[in-house]
């Protein structure tokens, strides 16, 4: 197999009805839980955490916290480089 090939090792989802919604940080934890619990693994031990960047809260760094929430130490932290504003068709970097 060739090393580059993405591995999922287990997926979940959540959809929210209340209102207001959970805190961003709050459902995070809530679904990678459940990922790890469906693929029989410890969130402790995830070697990857991605967060793509949300507008409705801002966070100061999400990777790490979830990975704090999580009790993980991944190897790879990425979170979305597009932490911009687009109004109309116009997009600005903060």
């Amino acid at each position: 197999m060739d090393p580059r090939t993405p591995c999922l090792v287990g997926a979940a989802q959540y959809t929210g009805r209340e209102q207001p919604g959970p805190e961003p940080l709050d459902l995070w934890e809530t679904v990678a839980r459940e990922a790890a619990r469906e693929a029989r693994l410890n969130p402790a031990a995830l070697d990857s955490i991605q967060v793509v960047y949300t507008e409705s809260w801002q966070y100061d760094d999400p990777v790490a916290r979830l990975a704090d929430r999580l009790g993980a130490a991944p190897r790879h932290r990425t979170g979305s480089a597009s932490r911009r504003r687009c109004v109309a068709g116009g997009c600005w970097r903060r």
